[in-house]
């Protein structure tokens, strides 16, 4: 996707082409390292799960998902939503009544669309590296919640990561514009 356009609060207007393909619920968990091989194959990707009891990240390296501990590994059962990205795409996958679904979507492919680039901050003032591999830092708040990211991120400040998220605009039926998919497409930190 190219510019067009940056906002001075940090919004981005893109031009592209980007290519979506659905899957409704109704598939299992015991696929879901098969569905992750097939999308992204031995490309790096970072995933972020959303759990019933929390958020955990991993990184996708060798056709597997490495977590920062075994504490912070996933309890697939528990699953609401998981977004395994890359640059390029995203696969998105949920949980509901009938069971797992899917949306990957690539860009650089499919049709002509615009996208708006945002960066929504992560929450944590306090990093903390004790007991992480090298690459990983742990985001804390005073209040007690905390994040594990696949970032290295050595100074406290303010909200020092970011998911960098892409918003593609379509038209509803009455001609009005409107963000009809958001994927995630980098995590960051600020400085970088």
């Amino acid at each position: 996707m190219q510019p067009i356009d940056e906002n001075e609060n940090g919004l981005q207007l893109l031009s592209g082409r980007s290519q979506v393909e659905a899957n409704p619920p109704g598939w299992q968990l015991s696929e879901l390292s098969d569905l992750i091989a097939a999308k992204f194959g031995d490309n790096e990707a970072t995933a972020v799960f959303y759990l019933d009891y929390g958020i955990r990240f991993a990184k996708w390296h060798d056709r597997i998902l490495e977590f920062a501990a075994a504490s912070t590994s996933v309890e697939f059962s528990f699953l609401q939503l998981a977004r395994i990205f890359d640059q390029n795409s995203e696969l998105k996958i949920w949980r509901s009544d009938e069971g797992l679904g899917y949306r990957w979507r690539v860009d650089e492919q499919g049709q002509d669309c615009f996208a708006i680039d945002a960066r929504q901050n992560l929450w944590g003032t306090k990093v903390d590296h004790q007991e992480l591999p090298a690459g990983w830092t742990k985001l804390k708040e005073d209040r007690g919640t905390e994040l594990i990211v696949p970032l290295e991120i050595q100074t406290a400040v303010a909200l020092p990561a970011y998911i960098k998220t892409r918003n593609y605009i379509g038209e509803m039926a009455n001609g009005q514009a409107t963000y009809v998919d958001c994927r995630f497409v980098a995590l960051g930190k600020r400085g970088a």
